[in-house]
């Protein structure tokens, strides 16, 4: 296993305010083909007096192997909470994802 802590910020200098997300990865190595990596995250911004969190979400990435070291297949499905819909209603996402890596050896 392989924890991970990621925190991003971005500064909108027209609309004077800052935009943070905190992430928590836990990553599983299930074998030499396979990865799973757990995810966590809130996002918060500066837009109104004070700090309050825009968005919260959790998802699962599965990462394949297909062939060799050039070919990887992802699938993370996921579910989010955000403040436009003032938290009453989970987003579902999936993300799918083909990688391949052009090297020679």
């Amino acid at each position: 296993y392989l924890f991970r802590s990621q925190t991003d910020g971005t500064w909108w200098h027209d609309d004077e305010l800052y935009e943070l997300t905190q992430r928590f990865l836990l990553y599983q190595q299930v074998n030499l083909h396979r990865l799973l990596t757990y995810h966590n995250w809130i996002s918060w911004d500066t837009q109104t007096a004070g700090v309050h969190t825009t968005g919260y979400g959790a998802a699962l990435n599965w990462r394949e192997r297909a062939f060799k070291n050039w070919l990887f297949f992802e699938v993370q499905p996921g579910i989010a909470f955000s403040e436009a819909n003032n938290f009453s209603r989970a987003d579902l996402t999936l993300m799918l994802l083909v990688e391949m890596h052009f090297f020679q050896p």
